[in-house]
């Protein structure tokens, strides 16, 4: 019978971790899509929901010229709009993209 209640607490933990990690994600879309609207002049540090970031060169009527930085290694997508944005190490990628923003948003929360 100890087996038995061991599985089934196991099963709920596991359902408890799978609906936080869930709640999180959602958090971290949320805090992105909204991050997205923020205006974005220059010097603003910029990110993208792939794990990008940069900061904005120049801004034209219908597009924004970005320095990019780097991308940080996260395997989780928007690692710079969760409840504690990341701070590890960020592999370098130096470039200049212009773009219309659409895919940039204003980093953190």
């Amino acid at each position: 019978m100890s087996l038995i209640a061991d599985i089934k607490q196991s099963q709920q933990q596991a359902k408890q971790k799978q609906s936080k990690v869930e709640q999180e994600a959602q958090s971290r879309q949320a805090r992105f899509e909204h991050n997205l609207k923020q205006p974005k002049s220059v010097g603003t540090q910029v990110c993208t929901w792939q794990n990008s970031i940069g900061h904005v060169a120049a801004v034209e009527k219908d597009r924004i010229q970005i320095n990019v930085h780097g991308r940080a290694p996260s395997t989780t997508y928007g690692a710079f709009f969760g409840a504690t944005p990341t701070n590890q190490d960020i592999e370098k990628q130096e470039a200049t993209v212009w773009t219309d923003g659409s895919d940039w948003a204003v980093c953190g929360g």
